[in-house]
């Protein structure tokens, strides 16, 4: 059975202020199978919303490869990458919610606007 997401040595890192690394991610392996329901959880700057931007390829990975239901998302961009992020819900910790909508409204309203603007995943 393929992973609904898997990651093999992927690894990211941003600069610091004296010009060194920080390494965030490092050489992490792991899979997801379909129908199983997984948390990432830690404290702050460990790297939990930085591996939800990789899996949507909102962010690109230094090292390693990522894959999304079998599709390499570290090899892919343009309208491929559009078309594996029209299969995703996500409302990261910045983000505002619309008080009037609940929490499964607000987290579907990028696809319902998309389909209102004939905008249709594959």
């Amino acid at each position: 059975m393929i992973p609904v997401i898997e990651f093999k040595e992927v690894s990211k890192t941003f600069p610091k202020k004296d010009g060194g690394r920080q390494t965030v991610l490092d050489r992490v392996s792991f899979s997801i199978p379909p129908g199983k329901t997984t948390v990432i959880a830690g404290g702050s700057g460990q790297g939990k919303s930085v591996t939800l931007k990789l899996v949507l390829g909102l962010m690109r990975a230094d090292g390693g490869r990522i894959f999304v239901k079998g599709e390499d998302v570290t090899s892919i961009d343009g309208r491929a990458l559009e078309q594996l992020r029209m299969r995703f819900g996500v409302l990261f910790q910045g983000s505002a919610l619309f008080d009037s909508l609940t929490v499964y409204e607000n987290v579907a309203l990028p696809n319902s606007t998309a389909m209102r603007t004939n905008i249709r995943p594959s």
